[in-house]
């Protein structure tokens, strides 16, 4: 698994390097060709470039995960950060004829990383909208799991996946897509674990997937411990 892992850093690294410019180039021509285009190519063009940016933001993520060890965890209130992640994946919602339902079961505040559970938000919800073809309902509930932890739950009626290849999600160079190279299913897993949680699968083909993920609502004290050059490296990744 540690061999793996490092390929996995070394080409996430390498993508990165590779592709964040030229994302950056043709997110500055759309911008100046938005009135010769029509507004359905435009809306198109620029969902796939939001799904791009955040393509990037995991990979970045995962190409130096060892090296983030100390989060800055921050009292967030969940209801908040979904929104905010929603607002951000708007572009592609629309284009895919998708709406999402959210119902929050708990207004309390956690304690969290809020840049990388809104990455993982966004992973998660992305695969949702690429399972569902004909567009959809995805709906998000926030509840409380237990005294200690929160659950969030995302849960489409896309594809799904089928229940043997469920225990391999999350490890590298496995994917559920047929051209997919199994990273996204790592990122959400990594982000969970610096989170001290879990994230569980139910999913069955033709009738859909849904995603729990359980967050304690309060941080070891050790990790609350502000790491300001880990922060740094953070500040870089686009959530918003």
């Amino acid at each position: 698994m540690t061999d793996d892992m490092d390929i996995v850093k070394r080409m996430a690294a390498g993508i990165v390097h590779e592709v964040r410019n030229p994302i950056t180039v043709i997110k500055g021509y759309t911008t100046l060709l938005r009135d010769s285009i029509s507004p359905k190519h435009s809306n198109l063009i620029h969902s796939q470039i939001v799904i791009l940016e955040k393509l990037m933001d995991g990979l970045e993520f995962l190409a130096r995960v060892d090296d983030i060890d100390n989060l800055n965890f921050r009292n967030v209130k969940l209801k908040n950060l979904v929104h905010d992640c929603l607002d951000d994946l708007y572009p592609v919602l629309q284009e895919a004829g998708i709406q999402v339902e959210i119902k929050c079961e708990y207004h309390r505040e956690i304690q969290c990383e809020q840049k990388l559970i809104c990455m993982l938000l966004n992973n998660l919800l992305i695969n949702a909208v690429e399972s569902m073809s004909e567009g959809g309902v995805i709906a998000i509930r926030i509840a409380e799991y237990d005294q200690d932890f929160v659950n969030i739950q995302i849960e489409d009626k896309g594809t799904g996946i089928s229940a043997e290849r469920v225990p391999y999600l999350g490890q590298p160079f496995f994917s559920t897509k047929e051209k997919g190279i199994g990273m996204g299913g790592m990122l959400s897993r990594s982000i969970v674990q610096k989170h001290y949680g879990t994230l569980i699968y139910y999913t069955d083909i033709g009738i859909g997937t849904m995603v729990n993920i359980h967050l304690p609502k309060q941080q070891p004290i050790s990790s609350v411990e502000i790491d300001n050059s880990v922060q740094s490296d953070l500040d870089t990744l686009t959530c918003n």
